[in-house]
């Protein structure tokens, strides 16, 4: 849970903030409010959308003034109120799969599986085969399969945890690559 956010109550700081958003905003993020963790370290200058992994806000506890996440929240993470935003979930893919394709030794996959969260896709898009076509286009046109799923796997802080509403790949290379 978290208490505090810059030292104030948490409570508060998310009511200031939720007064200022325009009526489509705030029923956009009454619908599937998203909290946006960056890990420590990242000077506040230098983050960017894809810094952030999203977790779902669970609740309060107003008794203790407290903001429950569904994510281990540590010290000095840095915290985004997050509404689902097809711009930047596009972003986000697109950089870690440019960040694949980047690595010098890195072959063309054989394949790869997808794994996407179920309120992507035509939901959040408007055209089908949003993430298909970003791998693709990135990882030079590998043959992929996939689903849509509940809740995804994928790195954070070095450890395997639960996502929702992202997208993971398992890529798959012949044998012999190094």
């Amino acid at each position: 849970s978290i208490l505090g956010l810059d030292g104030k109550p948490v409570l508060t700081v998310l009511e200031s903030l939720f007064a200022g958003l325009s009526q489509a905003d705030r029923l956009q993020f009454q619908d599937q409010p998203g909290l946006g963790l960056a890990r420590q370290g990242i000077a506040t200058e230098h983050l960017q959308p894809h810094d952030f992994v999203v977790r779902t806000m669970i609740g309060f506890r107003r008794a203790e003034n407290a903001l429950l996440v569904g994510a281990e929240v540590l010290p000095g993470d840095r915290v985004q109120l997050r509404i689902r935003d097809a711009t930047i979930a596009h972003e986000s893919l697109v950089h870690h799969t440019q960040q694949l394709a980047r690595v010098p030794s890195t072959a063309a996959p054989a394949g790869a599986l997808l794994f996407t969260g179920q309120n992507r896709g035509l939901d959040l898009f408007d055209i089908p085969d949003h993430d298909v076509s970003v791998i693709r286009g990135a990882l030079r046109n590998p043959p992929i399969a996939g689903l849509f799923s509940q809740r995804e796997l994928g790195p954070v802080r070095g450890k395997t945890r639960e996502h929702g509403g992202s997208a993971g790949v398992a890529l798959f290379y012949t044998r012999g690559w190094s």
